[in-house]
């Protein structure tokens, strides 16, 4: 196993990789995607190690995203490439003193954009955690902005799909020929939508509705697992909601194991809304599942091909290091170690002067993508910052993992 100090090294190499390019370019704002993410990153890095260089780093990069902005014909809101992630970033900095509080006035003129926003994705039913009104009312409850996740709240009432107890919301469904689909993954899901509302909960946004909302959706997964040993995993990514419950017609593979999709994200929402709702029987199950999940290591088994946070090694190996600090249980803190191991072995360049780890298996030679928070390099080395400084101040609700 990489010890701490060897740990550093590789992720020294990284933070002088994004120093080495002087000028960098991105063609978006994004937290996921694009410059935002290396905001953050520095951001924790500066909290980290007060290192100067890093702080001067954070300010030509805000300096950047302000030209992007200005030059921008057409703005993109969402929280994963457009301008709700460069918000939670300048809101990120301003809370931990990084940047004066004068910025204050920028984000007040954005929150009003994104306000309008939320209002523009409803009325075409983008609802997406990513790419669509989540994403952006999640960013506004952090600024104790709360209307817009009204809003979101009252449309997902409305828009629920209920059988008995459960609850849920269809998907994907481009004709009235189509079979509705839903979703049921953390990143574009139904539990991405359970774990909005329970961030809505915490905002004190319509509480008795949320609970209910979150409580018949909690229902809907659970009466929707299956047998372990048969797929290799709990949750298929959707299912066809025509007939059901008495017919269910389910996307018969097994799903991944990754943050995005599949059993990793889904259990770890499911366990956190266990430990909100004190349900101590939802909270032990859900436990002993992660347990049989951290099992799936083949590749075979849990389809990682690269490194990159949100299908890769270094998402699950996050995950399972946040399950540890909470649970203290060494198999899963084995299981966090095992996914860096793997990770590491994703250093494409250990001989050449510079340095990255793959996603090239993706998306060739993308200068975004393979630097992003996402998919790239700039997520590989929070994840190693996290893991080595663990009393800097947390950044993962951005991903939905708080």
């Amino acid at each position: 196993m990489i010890s701490n100090h060897d740990l550093d090294k590789e992720y020294r190499k990284l933070i002088d990789f994004f120093h080495g390019d002087a000028f960098p370019e991105y063609s978006t704002l994004g937290l996921y995607t694009g410059l935002s993410g290396e905001i953050l990153l520095f951001s924790k890095h500066y909290l980290a190690t007060r290192d100067q260089r890093s702080l001067k780093r954070i300010h030509l990069l805000l300096d950047r995203g302000m030209k992007i902005l200005n030059n921008l014909n057409h703005f993109d809101p969402s929280l994963s490439s457009g301008v709700a992630g460069f918000a939670w970033v300048v809101n990120f900095l301003i809370s931990h003193e990084i940047i004066d509080s004068e910025s204050e006035e920028i984000l007040e003129i954005i929150d009003d954009f994104l306000s309008l926003s939320v209002v523009r994705f409803l009325n075409v039913g983008n609802i997406d955690l990513l790419n669509g009104a989540m994403g952006i009312a999640h960013y506004l409850i952090k600024r104790e902005k709360i209307e817009s996740a009204k809003s979101i709240v009252v449309f997902l009432d409305k828009k629920k799909i209920k059988f008995r107890d459960e609850i849920t919301w269809e998907f994907e469904k481009k004709s009235s020929l189509e079979s509705p689909i839903c979703d049921l993954s953390l990143a574009h899901g139904c539990t991405g939508i359970t774990y909005f509302l329970s961030q809505c909960l915490k905002g004190k946004v319509y509480p008795d509705l949320c609970r209910s909302l979150i409580s018949g959706n909690v229902n809907f997964l659970l009466k929707n697992m299956r047998q372990h040993g048969k797929s290799n995993s709990f949750f298929a990514n959707r299912l066809e909601l025509r007939d059901y419950p008495n017919r269910i017609v389910e996307d018969i593979k097994g799903s991944r194991l990754a943050w995005c999709y599949g059993d990793l994200g889904m259990l770890y929402t499911l366990y956190n809304i266990a430990i909100d709702f004190n349900d101590k029987q939802l909270e032990n199950n859900t436990l002993k599942n992660l347990m049989l999940t951290s099992k799936r290591k083949a590749q075979k088994d849990t389809g990682v091909i690269d490194a990159g946070f949100c299908h890769g090694a270094i998402g699950i190996c996050y995950v399972f290091y946040k399950v540890f600090l909470k649970t203290g249980l060494k198999k899963f803190e084995d299981a966090s170690k095992f996914w860096l191991e793997e990770a590491l072995k994703y250093n494409f360049n250990n001989e050449k002067p510079d340095y990255g780890f793959s996603s090239l298996e993706y998306y060739g030679n993308s200068d975004d993508l393979t630097r992003s928070l996402l998919e790239g390099m700039t997520g590989v080395a929070l994840v190693f910052q996290s893991i080595l400084y663990p009393s800097t101040p947390e950044w993962d609700d951005c991903i939905m993992l708080s």
